[in-house]
């Protein structure tokens, strides 16, 4: 998301915005500027929305989790985990294709 030549993660104070949670390069000290779980043309319906539907979201949220706790403990991940900002966009290709 961009607004005025920003995008989402500088707005909120991010000096860089969040790797894709699948990038080999999110590891160390950057995971704790989160993860893009983004993935183009997920849907809702059956026929287009098998990668929501698989719950693969919520499968690589639990294990960054997991990876984020290893780094700073369990404790200090909830703090970062518990309020943070997740968007969920899904059923553009229902809209378009339909």
């Amino acid at each position: 998301m961009f607004v005025a030549k920003k995008n989402l993660g500088q707005l909120i104070g991010l000096s860089e915005p969040p790797l894709p949670y699948l990038s080999p390069e999110l590891g160390g000290q950057k995971l704790l500027n989160g993860a893009n779980f983004a993935s183009a043309g997920v849907g809702i319906l059956s026929d287009t929305g098998i990668q929501f539907l698989s719950k693969t979201y919520c499968s690589d949220n639990e294990k960054y989790q997991q990876r984020l706790s290893a780094l700073i403990g369990a404790e200090q991940t909830s703090r970062i985990a518990n309020p943070a900002l997740v968007l969920i966009t899904v059923g553009g290709n229902e809209f378009v294709n339909n």
